[in-house]
């Protein structure tokens, strides 16, 4: 009998393009845009080439041009040609 895969992923999904900055080593390496968004991830619109699967960033979210971002570490667990989905890790 083979391995059972449980999905985690939240479909309850928001679409609204929303700018977000990624960071890799504290250093900005991308200003994008999400395509979606859950309470466990999102889907950006940037060149998936940037960003290996499985690698770890960090995602500012700008909210209504707030002032100060919030800085949330990820995990990018899918890559296609339009982008990236990404697993907010809030542990």
């Amino acid at each position: 009998m083979g391995k059972i895969e449980i999905e985690h992923r939240d479909y309850n999904r928001v679409a609204k393009e929303t700018k977000v900055w990624l960071y890799k080593d504290n250093d900005i390496v991308a200003l994008a845009l999400s395509k979606n968004a859950t309470s466990t991830g999102m889907f950006i619109k940037t060149n998936p080439l940037l960003f290996p699967k499985n690698s770890i960033l960090h995602v500012a979210i700008d909210i209504d041009n707030a002032a100060k971002r919030s800085v949330i570490p990820a995990t990018v667990v899918h890559r296609s040609l339009d982008g990236i989905g990404i697993e907010f890790n809030l542990d």
